[in-house]
């Protein structure tokens, strides 16, 4: 379950994203239909993926931070509420289809069907899931969050699904 934790926490940067409005092509420098780890490190680096996670412009990202950038990816109408369709689209993209054991009614707090913002971080946050990400991903777990390399680092690692050190189109999720 912790190696399927940590993938899910970085999967969970791997959703269609208003973040970023470039695609594939504008990182590709050298046009090979692929990005490089320095490719997508220049290219994230030039968005504003990481400022736009790190709410306190402290940085780092920290817990709360991190799953309420990952409520985000999960709210797909950007309505401020989970639907259990949008947690189970989310859950399925960043778990597999049966990949995970996390459920949504135990994280419904207030059992009105929906989970809103504080929802998610508290669910999140009890289950350990940023901590155990950092841990796995062997990120140095003195600090209080992720800097924008072990960002970067991360989303990278999460989708380079056979683990080439390269991001084809296919494994590329972040951009679709």
């Amino acid at each position: 379950m912790t190696t399927l934790i940590r993938c899910a926490l970085c999967a969970t940067f791997a959703f269609a994203s208003p973040l970023l409005a470039q695609t594939t092509t504008d990182w590709d420098t050298d046009a090979d239909g692929s990005l490089s780890r320095d490719e997508w490190n220049t290219g994230i680096d030039q968005s504003t993926a990481f400022t736009d996670w790190d709410a306190d412009s402290s940085g780092m990202i920290e817990s709360a931070e991190y799953a309420g950038g990952s409520f985000d990816r999960f709210d797909m109408d950007g309505d401020g509420t989970l639907t259990t369709t949008e947690w189970d689209d989310g859950i399925d993209r960043a778990f597999g289809e049966q990949g995970a054991d996390l459920d949504y009614a135990t994280w419904d707090a207030n059992s009105d069907g929906t989970l809103d913002r504080d929802e998610f971080t508290a669910g999140y946050e009890s289950q350990g899931m940023f901590d155990t990400m950092r841990t796995d991903a062997q990120f140095d777990t003195t600090m209080t969050g992720l800097s924008q390399d072990e960002f970067n680092t991360s989303m990278f690692d999460a989708m380079d699904a056979n683990d080439d050190d390269m991001l084809s189109q296919d494994e590329n999720t972040w951009m679709d």
